[in-house]
């Protein structure tokens, strides 16, 4: 509330303006109050190790606001731990993990701490754990049963049934009787934030992930971690910087990062269960991946794998650093990985820039895991980036993604020879499937010689795929694709590519391994100045449906086909001088072409075949010889070869010969 009576000068009303900001500058004050009120300063550094005063601080003060004393340099040899209720707050100060600690710096009580340890026995896919020894306030504990889901099984105690029996919210998937189970109180309310964090020399010692990781949280609720810079020297190895896992309703911003470790060092790698996060604003340089969410890990980093659902990341970029003495990018900016039967849902990655030497985002399953992934609902949107040769800006190497989106995708092609928009590749796990693939705006920028909006390779089915708003402009060669199927085994039920500008591409869809196979593709609304074919279905013999309309195609071919195929044209401008339409391979028959309104180089065959493939056409536009066309009552064409009996024209068929529509000679 105002003080009237101080105000500086009673003559002078006070306007709305001066009132807010005398009410802002009261509330400032009361807060600013209130929370140093109930803060406590740490003790300044000793100069050697500080690891004992700052956790005999952080436990005297459990539950407050811990401040270190700016312009300080702490050094810790062990964690500091933090209990629920507790803010670390180290802005202005410098904290340093001393060489050969082989630690973390900082640990959430629960972390390290459990309640009690026993043995359980599950049954695969039920919610109920038994055991010894439970009681009723085991309810809204974390419960870790090694070997129940991958390396451990992690989940929260819903009800107690008895002293023998509980139920958890989410079944193991294995089977396994008199485990080694761990049961945790959980935390809550912790924030770290502010200062500059070390990690000293060699700290990299293989014990596990609660030592190599530098700040790691487990079995917490609302966390929040940010507002500072992290750096590491290059001998200075080790793996995760911050590193939680079984967590929900966190916050990690604004982070800056230097490490120049060999070993993996992700700055921020979030393990599962982990439900309802943020992650924004991480930058810098990393010789690893920037932000990880991992459902499951290498059993050496991991504690347990669980589900993550409902995380947005939200602001990743990566500069140029120095590793091993020469310049490079980070791994990747965003890597999703599930695995050992874990779900992911609900993830949204966007404004992921700068330069990688892998992809920008990757969603994948690791080698090590010996179960499929399960990912629904991944949106990846606006990602502007430059990636490494034969890379794509989204790598997808998953084995089962019910859906993803990916959206206004701009890459930096300069210099590169294969540059994709989303590379498909196989999963460590065998085939890969996609429900639902949607990609919807991708630009190359930078002259690149093959730019690609989708690369598919591996065993992989789409069973719909969708593609708009692909831009290129100025490519320093004549490759490129919107659709490039370079697999023997790759297959997509479905797919449509609209909305398309592009300029001196090769094939603006291609299948173009043996054995590749789309089954229904639709192509329109579009203006591409090609080399090659606007579609090419090469050497595979399983039938396919084409429509393609409202398309102005500049290139050698409109549609060539190995492949039975019925297509149909409509709304057509094609300035090619080869062919419309090519059957091209014995295995091209039938191939059946419907539609009207195409405008065609009257010197420029609409349909020629390179054997006695049996060819049809029902379009009155499509120019061509007619002898080389089946007879089916209905059809109809306009010939070309003057030494046929029915003369030049349209004609059409009867099923027994051709008439033309204007003399009514027939052949």
């Amino acid at each position: 509330m105002v003080d009237w009576k101080n105000s500086p000068d009673h003559s002078t009303p006070l306007n709305a303006e001066t009132i807010q900001e005398a009410f802002d500058e009261k509330l400032d004050a009361a807060v600013a109050s209130a929370t140093y009120a109930a803060g406590v300063s740490l003790p300044a550094s000793n100069g050697t190790d500080d690891t004992v005063a700052l956790n005999a601080a952080a436990l005297a003060g459990a539950g407050k606001v811990l401040r270190g004393a700016p312009g300080q340099f702490y050094r810790v040899s062990t964690p500091v731990v933090l209990r629920s209720g507790t803010t670390l707050d180290m802005t202005g100060c410098t904290v340093t993990l001393i060489d050969n600690s082989n630690a973390n710096m900082v640990q959430n009580y629960a972390a390290n701490n459990p309640q009690r340890t026993t043995t359980t026995t599950t049954t695969a896919g039920s919610t109920t754990v038994t055991g010894t020894g439970f009681n009723s306030g085991d309810v809204g504990r974390s419960i870790v049963i090694q070997g129940a889901q991958g390396n451990a099984y992690c989940g929260v105690i819903q009800t107690y049934v008895s002293s023998t029996s509980v139920t958890v919210g989410k079944a193991p998937t294995v089977a396994v009787t008199g485990a080694v189970t761990t049961i945790y109180d959980r935390d809550h309310d912790i924030t770290v934030r502010g200062g500059t964090w070390v990690r000293g020399l060699t700290n990299d010692i293989l014990e596990g992930p609660l030592h190599e990781h530098m700040l790691i949280f487990r079995h917490i609720d609302r966390l929040t971690v940010g507002d500072f810079y992290i750096q590491e020297t290059q001998v200075g190895t080790g793996k995760y910087m911050v590193n939680p896992s079984d967590v929900t309703d966190f916050t990690i911003a604004n982070i800056t990062v230097n490490a120049q470790s060999a070993h993996g060092n992700g700055p921020i790698s979030v393990g599962g269960p982990a439900i309802r996060g943020v992650i924004s604003n991480i930058s810098g340089f990393a010789h690893d991946d920037m932000v990880a969410l991992l459902g499951s890990d290498s059993s050496r980093l991991e504690d347990f794998v669980g589900d993550i659902a409902d995380v947005l990341v939200d602001g990743v970029h990566c500069g140029i650093g120095t590793w091993g003495g020469a310049s490079t990018a980070s791994r990747c900016g965003v890597k999703i990985v599930g695995g050992d039967s874990t779900k992911l849902r609900r993830i949204t990655v966007r404004n992921v820039t700068g330069a990688y030497f892998e992809p920008a985002v990757r969603v994948w399953d690791d080698p090590v895991f010996v179960s499929p992934t399960d990912i629904a609902n991944l949106l990846i949107e606006d990602i502007n980036a430059a990636v490494g040769d034969n890379q794509g800006l989204v790598e997808l190497t998953a084995s089962n993604i019910k859906d993803i989106t990916v959206r206004n995708l701009t890459q930096d092609g300069t210099g590169i020879t294969y540059c994709y928009g989303v590379r498909i590749r196989d999963s460590y796990l065998g085939s890969s499937i996609i429900n639902s693939l949607v990609i919807d705006g991708v630009v190359f920028n930078g002259s690149p010689t093959n730019p690609t909006a989708l690369y598919m390779q591996g065993t992989t089915l789409i069973y719909q795929l969708s593609i708009r708003g692909y831009r290129v402009q100025n490519p320093s060669g004549t490759g490129g694709c919107v659709i490039n199927l370079a697999s023997a085994t790759g297959h997509i039920n479905r797919a449509n590519v609209t909305d398309f500008i592009v300029d001196r591409i090769g094939n603006l869809v291609d299948v173009s391994i043996a054995g590749g196979l789309i089954d229904e593709l639709t192509v329109g609304n579009g203006f591409g100045l090609g080399t090659g074919n606007l579609v090419r279905i090469s050497a595979t013999t399983s039938p396919c449906r084409i429509l393609v309309a409202n398309v102005n195609w500049q290139g050698s071919i409109l549609v060539s086909t190995s492949a039975p195929a019925d297509i149909f044209l409509s709304n057509i401008r094609f300035t090619g001088t080869t062919v419309g339409v090519r059957a091209l391979g014995s295995t091209a028959t039938p191939v059946r072409i419907f539609g009207h309104s195409m405008a065609i180089p009257t010197s420029t065959p609409g349909a020629t075949r390179d054997g006695s493939q049996v060819v049809n056409v029902r379009h009155p536009d499509i120019r061509c010889d007619l002898s080389i066309l089946a007879k089916v009552d209905g059809d109809e064409a306009f010939n070309t070869n003057a030494g046929l009996a029915c003369g030049v024209g349209r004609a059409v068929s009867n099923g027994t010969n051709w008439k033309n529509l204007y003399t009514g000679s027939t052949y």
